[in-house]
């Protein structure tokens, strides 16, 4: 504590020395002059700055983009492929499971992590389709989230319901219709 006094008095000293200073060697003219000499360099500075972080952003969403893409795409592909067998869908679903885990591991927001540990969960607890469907429609609330959507018009069970046939919608919206989402 009595070393961080000691350093903050000397900061202080050291700021009060170089103002007063500035205002002893310069007249207010040239301190405005040295001022505005300055402004574009700074200007400049924080614009590369701003646009080195965008450039950033815009790379991670795309590498995110394609990462959430496959989390809805196996989804979408086990729903579709009535043909295969049950053990050839699991075993192709194990598959791009794996696959898909490095990507979650880099690109998945705590929110997208904890979702997917959720739905991983059913397979060991043995859950109803009515939770399965709450759970995957979560998922899908929470990537869409993270995609810049707002979904806040969707009623509960829409999103999971644009993926099932006809007939099935009805029991998407029934099994999520008490749910309340961010």
């Amino acid at each position: 504590m009595k070393q961080q006094i000691v350093i903050a008095s000397i900061v202080f000293v050291v700021l009060a020395g170089i103002i007063v200073f500035l205002f002893w060697y310069f007249t207010p003219g040239n301190l405005a002059a040295y001022i505005a000499g300055l402004m574009p360099s700074v200007v400049l500075w924080y614009l590369q700055i701003k646009k080195e972080k965008s450039e950033h952003h815009d790379w991670l969403l795309r590498n995110k983009e394609a990462c959430l893409a496959e989390i809805v795409d196996i989804f979408v592909s086990q729903l579709q492929d009535e043909k295969s067998s049950e053990r050839a869908k699991n075993a192709k679903l194990l598959e791009r499971i794996k696959h898909l885990q490095s990507g979650l591991f880099v690109w998945g927001s705590p929110a997208i992590l904890q979702a997917w540990n959720e739905m991983q969960d059913m397979s060991v607890e043995g859950i109803s389709v009515e939770e399965a469907t709450r759970r995957g429609e979560k998922l899908f609330r929470i990537i869409r989230k993270e995609l810049g959507h707002d979904d806040s018009s969707l009623k509960p069970g829409g999103l999971w319901a644009t993926m099932l046939k006809p007939e099935e919608k009805e029991m998407a919206f029934e099994a999520c219709r008490n749910e309340v989402y961010e």
